[in-house]
């Protein structure tokens, strides 16, 4: 993308459009939003706007099949506002995006484009726009104000885009109230992650700063919140099989619901955010369940099953890897690492082994088989028995095991009121059990959200909320 020619193309598409609907015209249909892009970002957490866009320049097609009001309904409950695509050459976006998914969703949404006129602007409120982009990689400092003019008028936001330190300085001469750092170069399509790290310090605390471009990892997330107080996230999520499950992914962070006995449980657990779901196949557990019944569990909610068992013959486990659509088999007994690297041979490559341990216990000493087993799943065991205790994780164990053992999981006694500690730990997947109970296999649907609202706050923010 040749972002001049792209400029140059954006004035041709305004004078065109200001010939076919006058200005006056325009305004006669606007009216004020009720919605604002900067209370949403302002909330307690990192906040998120994530994307609907057909392409990118950088990366060509990303969704053959966009339908943006389809994404825009999936990305809702992990966003906190949307921002839709209407550049049409590079982007493969329209305006039409944009008004239809103002009439599916009740979220704030931007408007991304490359502005280069106020009009734009008008067209955006007209079309159910609350905010608009303006980047000053493009706007002269005039520009910019006859654009904010006609924001302010109808109650829009603002949120002015800079790149480096020049276009900072810009931004603050400005008085700008919503800070986007762009971590992509527009000239060359590079990203730089520490470009956020660099220019944040230079942001008015008065501003909200909200990075962009490049985040596709919830590491990245968490290694680049306190610095900020939101993320606009396109790419990474319009890319996926799955957009709303790769959002989750990025607010919550993988998380295993385990011990799932009923389909209205695995169905809340999913649309809240859930990545995993544990079908326990151990007989001394309350949670224990019948293969037929974990076949029905497993069809109703599209999670990612792991199959708990403990000192299971192999045959057996094997048995239920070929009958269940299983990501994972989780290792809750005296399995030695004989035992794993046998299954590990025999397992579908598409199944994952997971071993749990006790987090109480000599990382030194464990009978693991590191070639053999993908994820350590550390757990405080109950008296000896081979299920959880229900006690808290102790971040003094984790560090431990976790200088051994870098790929982890956490379990043990986790809940709403410590889910955010267990998070900022950098566990490879949170899984979570009694503590979202009611009693042994009945998840109860307030503590699930509770969990998921600890999740999301997990990293802390910038600016602390109003």
């Amino acid at each position: 993308m040749a972002l001049d020619a792209l400029v140059a193309h954006k004035h041709e598409i305004v004078r065109r459009r200001r010939a076919e609907t006058p200005e006056a015209l325009l305004a006669a249909r606007a009216e004020p939003t009720p919605r604002r892009l900067r209370t949403a970002l302002a909330a307690s957490g990192p906040r998120f706007v994530f994307e609907c866009k057909r392409a990118s320049p950088s990366a060509g097609i990303l969704r053959p099949r966009y339908n943006p009001v389809a994404l825009a309904r999936a990305l809702a409950p992990f966003a906190d506002a949307l921002s839709v695509l209407t550049e049409e050459r590079f982007f493969g976006g329209t305006l039409a995006d944009l008004a239809a998914v103002r009439a599916a969703v009740d979220l704030p949404l931007l408007r991304k484009d490359v502005i280069v006129d106020a009009y734009e602007v008008l067209e955006a409120r007209v079309h159910g726009a609350d905010a608009v982009l303006l980047m000053l990689s493009v706007l002269d400092d005039a520009t910019y104000e006859a654009c904010r003019t006609v924001a302010r008028r109808y109650g829009m936001d603002v949120l002015t885009e800079v790149h480096d330190a020049n276009e900072l300085e810009r931004a603050r001469r400005l008085g700008a109230d919503l800070v986007g750092v762009n971590n992509r170069n527009l000239r060359t399509l590079r990203v730089d992650l520490a470009t956020v790290g660099r220019l944040a310090p230079l942001v008015p605390r008065s501003a909200l700063l909200v990075a962009e471009s490049g985040y596709a990892r919830r590491s990245e997330i968490l290694a680049a919140a306190p610095a900020v107080d939101a993320f606009l996230v396109g790419g990474s999520v319009m890319q996926a099989a799955d957009p709303a499950r790769a959002a989750a992914a990025l607010v919550h962070g993988p998380v295993k619901v385990c011990g799932l006995t009923r389909e209205e449980d695995a169905s809340h657990a999913r649309a809240r955010g859930a990545s995993h779901g544990g079908l326990n196949f151990v007989p001394s557990s309350p949670r224990c369940l019948e293969p037929e019944a974990a076949h029905a569990l497993a069809r109703s909610a599209p999670l990612s099953w792991v199959a708990v068992v403990a000192d299971l013959p192999e045959t057996e486990v094997l048995a239920l890897a070929r009958r269940l659509p299983l990501a994972a088999v989780q290792l809750h007994g005296h399995e030695d690492a004989g035992y794993q690297e046998r299954l590990r041979a025999r397992l579908p490559e598409t199944v994952a082994l997971w071993r749990a341990v006790d987090a109480e216990g000599d990382p030194g000493e464990v009978d693991l088989d590191a070639g053999a087993v993908d994820l350590v799943l550390l757990d405080r065991r109950g008296g000896g028995g081979l299920g959880g205790s229900g006690r808290p994780f102790d971040a003094g164990h984790v560090a431990r095991w976790r200088t051994r053992f870098p790929r982890f999981g956490l379990a043990g006694g986790i809940g709403p009121d410590n889910a955010a500690a267990a998070a900022v730990l950098g566990p490879a997947i949170v899984d979570v059990n009694s503590r979202v109970e009611t009693r042994p296999g009945l998840k109860d649907p307030a503590r699930l959200d509770a969990l998921f609202t600890a999740l999301r706050h997990a990293p802390g923010k910038r600016t602390p909320a109003p």
